[in-house]
């Protein structure tokens, strides 16, 4: 019989009650956020993958679920799988769990998945429902999985962002229509936060300043802005916009923070292992400065952190970036666009491209090539791949330190209502920024006029001599390029990192086109084992 191994801890424990596990929050219409048995007695009775992938297509909400079935266990998730559930099989049963950890030491050996460490190193997760150790799966976002009797498997269908440009609207009316779906998307965080205390981690972009601006505009009063880093533009942009909104406002500078050798410390191992779970890179990014306001008790222990996650992507800030053009080769085309922190040689890029194509068909947009000058299968690829296992996860360090977080610009009826507009008014974010700036920020008297944020366009130079020059500079030159626009002193960081390899007898990378690269090369030789 399949078994399942749940952990303790984070500020989402699992309520298990009879056949059903359930972590998280869940929405189903407007019934309010649901948890605990309320949440777990939205799947009583599910005896079916079917049953269970059809009831996930139609919930809101950031959350996980097992059910013993009475051949098996079913197991399902959100659409960016926040809360990753893993399994694998002994010589006569499968075992689910949310530590990967445990079941890597289940199988009787620790293999690591050598076919993903390329792409870890380069993109900072791996591809599929592969993990950093064979024979170790994890369940794929907004999945329905039926783990059955007898080793037996029933996959179910992953989420898809699946950009089609299918609506007959005028401009007006799709701003209109936003406007109401960011309203109501205001309406479920405030419910959502119960008077709890609400930090957003606002830098000087749009995404962060829309929730401030949601916020604001609610009446919402409990309140905290929260910047890292050190002094730049956006910093100067992220305070006039907090006192501007009447908002507390803190900054971590994180110039002046002494972290010491963190990565001896066991708290920063427990944090990568958390955050890691054999397929992500663990950010570095909030992890100083909530462990700051932690130990310094600069916010309530009920406090819940708002991240902007995903509101740029869905507007279309991802097309001029990846989508934009139409390839030959797809699969080429992500792992140039999607693992870039090092350089390639050609059977490393080659290697890339077969792990690519291996998981491409089940990403591929059925709109792909119907747009000229757009391949929606590069964006409905970010939405499947990037987005849960890179930009989503670093949202961990939150409940890592005991708080609880929510997405604001996150929903699947955002997800359906960016699918369907046009791609001229998505592509460079159109109607996206449009409706920020005259439905929110200038109302609220926090839009401060065109280059707000000077070097944001710079000039596009072409892909091919951008790689080759990648390939031909030299190593401290790449460094100086990299340190260059390190506003989150990612360049300390990552030299602590450096010493910590050389400690354990290995060499850190020279040649990298992102400092994302040592953190990986860290957890690799690290907290994987």
């Amino acid at each position: 019989m399949p078994e399942w191994i749940l952990s303790a801890g984070d500020p989402y424990p699992w309520h298990a009650s009879g056949a059903i596990a359930f972590k998280g929050y869940v929405w189903r219409g407007r019934s309010g956020p649901l948890a605990g048995e309320k949440a777990a007695s939205l799947f009583s009775g599910i005896q079916k993958q079917a049953e269970l992938q059809n009831l996930l297509d139609k919930l809101e909400g950031v959350f996980s679920v097992m059910i013993r079935a009475d051949d098996g266990i079913l197991a399902g998730c959100d659409p960016m799988g926040f809360f990753p559930v893993f399994y694998t099989s002994s010589d006569v049963a499968w075992i689910v769990s949310d530590d990967p950890y445990l079941l890597s030491g289940t199988t009787g050996s620790r293999t690591p998945n050598t076919q993903a460490r390329a792409e870890f190193l380069s993109g900072g997760h791996v591809m599929g429902d592969e993990t950093l150790i064979r024979g170790v799966r994890r369940l794929r976002p907004g999945e329905a999985l039926f783990l059955k009797n007898g080793l037996a498997r029933e996959d179910g269908r992953p989420f898809a962002f699946v950009p089609s440009g299918s609506s007959s609207s005028d401009a007006e009316a799709l701003k209109d229509d936003l406007f109401r779906i960011l309203d109501a998307q205001a309406r479920d965080m405030v419910e959502y936060l119960g008077g709890r205390t609400a930090v957003i981690p606002l830098s000087g972009g749009y995404d962060s300043r829309l929730i401030a601006c949601m916020l604001k505009k609610a009446g919402y009063e409990r309140v905290v802005c929260l910047t890292y880093g050190r002094h730049n533009q956006e910093t100067g942009l992220s305070e006039r916009v907090a006192r501007t909104l009447g908002f507390p406002w803190h900054f971590v500078d994180y110039d002046r923070l002494d972290v010491g050798h963190f990565s001896d410390d066991p708290l920063f191992r427990d944090y990568c292992r958390y955050a890691g779970n054999l397929v992500s890179m663990p950010f570095l990014q909030e992890y100083f400065a909530v462990k700051f306001l932690k130990e310094n008790d600069l916010l309530p222990a009920d406090s819940v952190f708002l991240p902007g996650h995903p509101g740029d992507n869905l507007g279309g800030s991802f097309i001029s970036r990846g989508a934009k053009g139409e390839f030959q080769d797809t699969a080429r085309h992500i792992v140039r666009t999607f693992f870039p922190f090092v350089p390639h040689d050609k059977d490393t890029e080659r290697h890339l491209e077969l792990r690519a194509r291996h998981w491409l068909p089940s990403h591929l947009s059925d709109s792909a090539g119907k747009i000229p000058g757009y391949t929606p299968a590069v964006e409905t690829w970010n939405f499947s791949e990037r987005l849960p296992k890179f930009i989503f996860n670093s949202a961990r360090v939150f409940p890592f330190f005991g708080y609880r977080v929510y997405f604001p610009l996150w929903s699947r009826r955002m997800a359906s209502f960016f699918s369907r507009i046009p791609y001229s008014l998505r592509d460079g974010k159109k109607l996206y920024d449009e409706v920020l700036e005259s439905r929110y920020f200038g109302p609220l008297n926090v839009v401060f006029g065109f280059g707000e944020i000077p070097g944001k366009r710079p000039l596009k130079i072409p892909r091919a001599l951008r790689r080759l020059g990648w390939n031909l500079l030299p190593s401290a030159l790449l460094r100086k390029k990299a340190a260059k626009a390190d506003w989150i002193c990612y360049g300390k960081f990552t030299a602590e990192l450096g010493r910590s390899l050389k400690a354990q007898g290995k060499k850190p990378l020279e040649r990298y086109r992102s400092l994302n690269a040592l953190i990986c090369q860290w957890y690799l030789e690290n907290e994987w084992k």
